[in-house]
């Protein structure tokens, strides 16, 4: 069996282990038992043995228990919320493209052919979430990528397809001598489109060349793609831990209001006044770095040179002209 082969076989049983076991630390065993869909009665009893809770006897027990499901019932919509927007920021390789349907397509095409293929994790434009940071997360693409492949279409560079909001101060930090060790052309039926920044690059032809996986797993080594696969466990290790500690949290203020309302105002008080304040404050405990990690917000970019920039009117833009050698960011 020829060794490239071999290592792509052990990648993706590696792979598939890591998924696995990212699944069993990041989804607790009773959202696996699907909680929204038991009966009233299953649910609290299976809320009652991670927070446990003292209400009071009948007539007043049912409105208190209808609170306190309610309130537990948000502390899984949050943690589901936090898991949703959780976003890894190493990956093997990324691809940039051009805002054309056919480049799109093409580019999620060659992504799931790694993947499937090599198991290693690729990204690309269309995954650039819009939001504060919206350069900043374009760069860190490039950064934290083994390698760029660069889709040289006729499209890249053709002022009448839409662009996307970075896609001209990305081309430009693309053309600095700093990128160039890491960037690929990728040729999807070869090298009759080149841009002049690409120019004596070595590149890959996708979709007439059926070695292109091979030549791939060359590029990309395996040293690579371990060290990209640890960063990435770390950070999957971060995020759950402080994960169950923002739910621990969570489940001391559920006990904490329950027994402070009981306290206050005697158990023939009705809770459910209490509702949309203690959600408020539930949902108040959130992940240190979710508005930074997440590009969440308003859109502020400073860039240069945005001919042909479809946005959207919450975008700002600043003239400014970069100097500097740093690729690290955008000013």
């Amino acid at each position: 069996m020829a060794p490239f082969l071999l290592r792509n076989i052990v990648n993706c049983v590696v792979k598939f282990l890591e998924l696995a076991a990212a699944e069993r630390k990041l989804v607790p065993s009773f959202l696996k038992m699907e909680f929204h869909s038991m009966s009233e009665n299953d649910q609290f009893r299976t809320a009652a043995l991670e927070c446990p809770v003292e209400l009071p006897p009948p007539p007043n027990h049912h409105r208190w228990r209808s609170f306190f499901l309610t309130l537990y019932m948000q502390v899984i919509s949050s943690e589901e919320d936090e898991k949703r927007m959780f976003k890894h920021k190493d990956w093997d390789f990324c691809v940039i493209h051009s805002k054309h349907e056919t480049d799109q397509q093409t580019a999620r095409s060659f992504i799931r052919l790694l993947e499937t293929t090599l198991g290693i994790f690729g990204t690309c434009n269309g995954d650039v979430a819009l939001g504060e940071n919206t350069l900043q997360a374009a760069t860190t693409m490039i950064q934290r990528s083994s390698k760029v492949f660069v889709l040289s279409t006729r499209h890249l560079e053709n002022q009448s397809v839409p662009k996307y909001v970075f896609h001209s101060a990305l081309m430009q930090e693309l053309q600095r001598p700093t990128w160039r060790r890491k960037i690929i052309p990728l040729y999807p039926r070869g090298p009759k489109y080149t841009p002049l920044f690409l120019a004596n690059l070595e590149g890959l032809s996708f979709g007439n060349d059926s070695r292109v996986v091979e030549l791939v797993s060359g590029a990309i080594s395996l040293e690579e793609q371990m060290q990209v696969r640890a960063r990435r466990d770390r950070a999957s290790l971060t995020f759950s831990t402080r994960l169950r500690e923002l739910r621990q949290q969570r489940i001391q203020e559920i006990q904490g209001v329950i027994g402070g309302l009981r306290r206050e105002y005697g158990d023939d008080y009705n809770p459910n006044e209490q509702v949309t304040e203690t959600l408020q404050s539930i949902e108040a405990i959130m992940l240190d770095d979710t508005a930074s990690s997440n590009d969440g917000g308003r859109q502020v970019i400073n860039m240069s040179g945005c001919q042909a920039v479809s946005v959207g009117p919450s975008f700002h833009f600043y003239g400014s002209q970069r100097t500097d050698e740093d690729p690290s960011a955008f000013e």
